[in-house]
């Protein structure tokens, strides 16, 4: 890709301004160091080495195998995280069942509770009848009893 001169002046000027902006990169050594370097580019007093080529593609090189590690440092991380999350669902799924299935018993326990007691509320209700019949017949019998010793009397 080729630029004009005035168009390669302009791109300069605004890197230049870029890193000397004082709120972020201006105290930096590294970019005060481009800015001298766009500046004599700028001036086409700047010569490229063939080592500074070298320097420049070892530098690439090792952002590039570093970043590459710190993504394979992030992807072993998810596969861990995703790995105590399935975990974490299967001790869950686990637990759930077994409070389902404890539930279910309890359940079953109160209900069948609940069946005697209804039961023996019904046997207390046949006894409760029974007396009160029998209570009634022993009244009237005494009524009866007390009437005749009454006459007979």
């Amino acid at each position: 890709m080729e630029m004009e001169d005035g168009e390669v002046v302009e791109c300069i000027d605004d890197i230049v301004e870029i890193l000397e902006d004082p709120k972020q990169l201006k105290g930096r050594h590294d970019a005060q160091q481009a800015v001298n370097k766009l500046k004599q580019l700028k001036e086409s007093k700047f010569v490229i080495t063939t080592n500074d080529e070298a320097d420049v593609c070892k530098e690439a090189i090792m952002c590039v195998t570093q970043k590459a590690e710190e993504l394979k440092q992030m992807i072993e991380e998810v596969k861990d995280f995703n790995e105590r999350v399935q975990n974490l669902e299967t001790n869950m799924s686990e637990k759930v069942e077994e409070l389902t299935t404890d539930l279910c018993k309890r359940i079953g326990k109160v209900e069948s509770d609940v069946s005697v007691l209804k039961s023996d509320v019904s046997a207390v209700t046949e006894v409760y009848h029974f007396l009160m019949i029998s209570l009634l017949l022993y009244i009237s019998i005494l009524s009866s009893f007390d009437h005749c010793q009454s006459e007979c009397l």
